[in-house]
């Protein structure tokens, strides 16, 4: 079992968390880096991230529809990073053009099915489109169950996330069973929905919860939910270190600030 503590604590250092806003996150461990969900949709949806996102070669400074005509290919931009990543996890698609800023040569999971790299095992999971309408179609989502050799975590991928139900076998034994540290996405506006977040979380009970994607103007409608399940540490940190510790009841739930994507 394992708990979360903030940098300095004394104890054997299992996986470093950082939360680069929107839904993107990176891990740590044993000198191999994972980032997960690298990537922006449009401006609209992280402002701050936008700003940063490489513009020359990639897209016009004009940005096109999220949806080209044929409504099959969302537009993307990838940031700008300062650091090196061994391995990239998408819960959406992405094409080589899409990873052109990324540095070096990562190991790229974007797919359904198992993955291993670096010692890391991937397991990719479809997700139920979110519903839409005909002049937007809906995006083919992914969820990831990761397992660090040391930690397992599990990122939903995107609010309201759905498995499919021919995958339910697989996530009650893998993902619900088995993640230590859930990612949870919880949106903004019309996607914040608690009552799914409370769902997910009881029936997954992971030792650690760390929400994302969220606005902060929504904390005093999210913390007293989260609340519910157990602690929650509202003392923000820009990087958060999971380490062993006796296990405790109930889930915590770790708030983190975001940390600008050209910083390790």
């Amino acid at each position: 079992m394992i708990r979360c503590w903030v940098l300095g604590h004394d104890s054997e250092v299992n996986v470093d968390i950082t939360w680069y806003g929107d839904n993107c996150i990176g891990f740590r461990e044993r000198g191999v880096t994972v980032l997960y969900d690298p990537f922006a949709l449009n401006k609209d949806s992280d402002p701050a991230l936008w700003a940063n996102a490489p513009q020359p070669g990639l897209f016009p400074a004009d940005p096109p529809p999220l949806f080209q005509e044929d409504g099959a290919k969302p537009r993307m931009a990838v940031h700008k990073l300062g650091f090196a990543v061994d391995i990239v996890v998408s819960s959406l698609r992405v094409d080589d053009s899409e990873l052109a800023s990324l540095s070096g040569a990562p190991k790229v999971i974007a797919a359904p099915g198992e993955f291993e790299s670096r010692g890391v095992f991937v397991q990719s999971l479809s997700l139920e489109p979110a519903g839409a309408d005909e002049a937007s179609p809906p995006l083919r989502r992914l969820a990831h169950y990761m397992d660090f050799g040391t930690t397992t975590i599990t990122h939903l991928g995107m609010p309201r996330a759905t498995f499919r139900p021919r995958d339910n076998r697989l996530v009650e034994n893998l993902v619900h069973k088995q993640t230590q540290i859930l990612i949870l996405p919880l949106g903004m506006g019309a996607d914040l929905d608690m009552d799914w977040a409370l769902r997910i979380c009881k029936k997954m009970d992971p030792r650690i919860c760390i929400p994302v994607g969220y606005c902060q103007a929504e904390l005093d409608t999210i913390v007293p939910r989260l609340q519910t399940m157990g602690p929650v540490l509202t003392e923000t940190q820009k990087r958060y270190r999971v380490k062993k510790d006796s296990a405790e009841e109930g889930t915590a739930t770790v708030l983190l600030s975001p940390s600008p994507l050209n910083r390790p």
